[in-house]
């Protein structure tokens, strides 16, 4: 799915894309270690989504597993955070 989708990420897009999130998990909130640290694709791979640098995110662990390869607003949803 990886190589079909295209597109890439480097390790200076998650750093710099850790920056503009203030350091925080983009669902939580949770301050995100090197140890609790996901890069996560927005849109799943599963549903089309893309390895490039505009649909990525940092999670947490815990967000990250949660969300597996749900859309972002059924995840959102799950949460509670939209009707």
């Amino acid at each position: 799915r990886k190589r079909a989708a295209g597109g890439s990420v480097t390790s200076d897009d998650i750093a710099e894309l850790t920056i503009l999130q203030k350091g925080k998990c983009a669902y939580c909130r949770v301050k995100i270690t090197r140890s609790n640290r996901h890069v996560d694709h927005i849109i799943p791979l599963a549903l089309g989504g893309h390895s490039d640098r505009s649909n990525i995110q940092i999670l947490c662990n815990s967000c990250n597993l949660s969300k597996g390869s749900k859309h972002p607003l059924d995840f959102v949803r799950s949460l509670g955070g939209l009707l």
